[in-house]
């Protein structure tokens, strides 16, 4: 018995023939094409990592320099603000550190918390990858922020570069890059 459609419908059943061209297109990576895309990542990573370690060392040294210029700044302004010496303490090392603190030296190490550094105090665990080559002690007196030991304190990062702090008879910072270029620090 066969089925009649009742009077008004339409059949909507409708088929189709898939034609050549839609049956051949297709949707996805080939194996191929996944394996040069992830070759081309890795190449990219390969020259884009060591230039951003390079950066990043750098940015520590700077920042280590810089830091060091603002706590030298700050303590010739205390000197003469509160009319008293602001000696400058260095340790030098693989644990070095620096410090500051009114009227006698301190020890930046914290070891001896009799001689703890009262204005300020920073060191390795503040810039990883930075050291600090040489240093010298000062004394910054309280008539005008004058030093009446000159020296400068020189940084040296992973990668070579060298920064040094100098601190001027007035009282003075100043920084400069040693035997090379590094950006934002002129050389000395």
């Amino acid at each position: 018995m066969a089925l009649t459609q009742p009077a008004g419908t339409v059949d909507l059943n409708i088929t189709t023939t898939p034609s050549s061209s839609a049956s051949n297109h297709q949707q996805g990576l080939t194996l191929t094409e996944l394996v040069f895309a992830i070759a081309l990542i890795a190449i990219l990573a390969a020259v884009a990592v060591p230039s951003y370690q390079g950066f990043l060392a750098q940015q520590r040294i700077k920042t280590a320099a810089n830091t060091l210029s603002q706590d030298l700044r700050f303590g010739r302004e205390e000197s003469v603000r509160l009319g008293r010496k602001v000696h400058v303490s260095f340790q030098s090392g693989a644990k070095w550190c620096w410090g500051l603190r009114f009227d006698q030296a301190c020890d930046c190490s914290g070891a001896n918390p009799a001689a703890r550094c009262d204005i300020s105090r920073a060191g390795v665990a503040d810039f990883k990858g930075v050291a600090l080559l040489n240093s010298q002690p000062a004394i910054f007196e309280p008539e005008q922020g004058r030093v009446a030991q000159l020296g400068h304190t020189e940084f040296v990062s992973q990668s070579g570069n060298k920064i040094r702090v100098e601190l001027m008879p007035n009282g003075r910072v100043r920084s400069c890059a040693v035997g090379g270029e590094l950006t934002g620090i002129d050389p000395c």
